[in-house]
């Protein structure tokens, strides 16, 4: 005779893992409260550092365009004072032709009477046409105009000094660079004393 065993039903072995799983699926990780603040703080200064880079970018291409702006408005007042210069020494060149044309060259002792070079050797000059050209040279304060070279008007050269009558004297001044002329009034004091005074002047630099 045989005996019937019950079989006990076993349970699936998958059963538990599956509980895990959906266990798993319910409660996702979450990031801790500290390391959540750092990157908001991160990304914050990352956004910032942008801004500021995009501002900083903005100002120096800014700069660099009012520098580029100023550079060329120097190159034009640059080209224009040369254009002057330019100018200024062919109205000299031109000036000193009509000189020569006009034999100013001879001006001295025989474009001033003998009885007026009596006169002026009388009240001390022994040598009046040099006197009154080297007294000419010491007078640099009645040149009316202003050096634009750093260099103050003068009258450079006695030889472009011309006594041209009793009365007047035609000069040129210079201050290295631009050229100018004068023409000017003397008086012969009875003490040998020469007193000066301007009639006209012209410098192509200042007259326009």
């Amino acid at each position: 005779m045989g005996k019937h065993k019950s079989k006990k039903k076993k349970t699936a072995p998958d059963d538990q893992p599956q509980m895990d799983q959906t266990e798993n699926t319910e409660n996702p990780p979450t990031i801790p409260g500290r390391e959540k603040y750092l990157w908001i703080f991160l990304a914050a200064f990352l956004f910032i550092v942008s801004v500021v880079m995009v501002i900083y970018d903005f100002s120096l291409k800014s700069t660099v365009s009012d520098y580029d702006e100023n550079l060329t408005n120097c190159s034009i007042m640059l080209d224009e004072a040369q254009e002057k210069l330019d100018k200024s020494e062919r109205d000299l060149e031109r000036t000193k032709r009509e000189l020569q044309a006009s034999r100013f060259g001879g001006a001295g002792e025989n474009m001033v009477p003998p009885n007026y070079l009596e006169e002026y050797k009388r009240k001390g000059l022994d040598d009046p046409i040099g006197r009154i050209k080297r007294d000419l040279t010491e007078h640099q304060d009645i040149i009316p105009y202003q050096g634009t070279t750093g260099h103050a008007f003068r009258f450079h050269d006695i030889r472009e000094i011309y006594v041209i009558s009793p009365r007047l004297v035609f000069a040129n001044i210079t201050d290295n660079k631009v050229n100018g002329w004068m023409l000017l009034e003397y008086r012969v004091g009875d003490n040998g004393m020469i007193t000066w005074k301007v009639v006209k002047s012209y410098c192509p630099f200042y007259d326009k």
